[in-house]
């Protein structure tokens, strides 16, 4: 089975980072122009397989991490079957580059057993929360192939703690990838020395 993600981000001409999830504090159109829509109707048929004649069944949300929990409700009801490939649409990985849920998910969360995954802290730093949702499906299993599709306004922000890869250059350019994400296995006391020396861990996600 397969999951269209979208974030409307994707469909305009500049990109920001580490801005608050906040409605009231969006980036002005000057600042982040919208494609026309013309264009992002073109988009959307020709690539995504989208049609107005035969509409498939979708969600929209307000934040990003409300679909980790639409997607959790779906697998509890067996609407959707585990692993599935999602295609994500986006100007961001929304893999949790700049904040520090890297540490929660390697170092606590992927330690517990699979069926209490599913309920994580939500913090925006920390926790869950809307620049890293796709990490934490990643660490509950239910996905099998991420396809990110970016746009040419795109900046690398890939944590490279997830990459199985060691060859990875500073600075992903624009352009076609295959990356293998792996979820690595820490100590506590790891997590403090990671990005300070190489840690060997002890264990990995499939």
């Amino acid at each position: 089975m397969q999951i269209l993600d979208i974030d409307l981000d994707f469909f305009q001409d500049g990109r920001f980072m580490f801005l608050a999830d906040d409605e009231g504090k969006r980036v002005s159109a000057e600042e982040a122009r919208p494609w026309k829509k013309e264009k992002v109707i073109t988009f959307l048929e020709n690539n995504c397989g989208l049609k107005m004649q035969q509409k498939i069944k979708g969600k929209i949300f307000t934040h990003h991490h409300e679909v980790f929990y639409e997607l959790r409700e779906l697998i509890k009801r067996c609407k959707l079957k585990i692993p599935f490939e999602l295609n994500h649409i986006d100007a961001h990985a929304d893999l949790g580059m700049g904040d520090a849920s890297w540490a929660y998910i390697m170092g606590e969360l992927i330690h517990k057993p699979l069926i209490e995954r599913s309920d994580p802290k939500q913090e925006c730093y920390y926790g869950l929360g809307f620049t890293n949702y796709l990490s934490f499906a990643i660490a509950n299993r239910w996905i099998k192939e991420l396809n990110f599709i970016i746009n040419e306004q795109w900046h690398d922000d890939i944590p490279r703690s997830f990459l199985a890869e060691d060859d990875i250059p500073s600075i992903i350019p624009f352009g076609r990838y295959n990356f293998t994400i792996q979820l690595k296995k820490y100590t506590e006391a790891q997590i403090d020395l990671v990005h300070q020396q190489k840690c060997e861990p002890i264990g990995y996600e499939p």
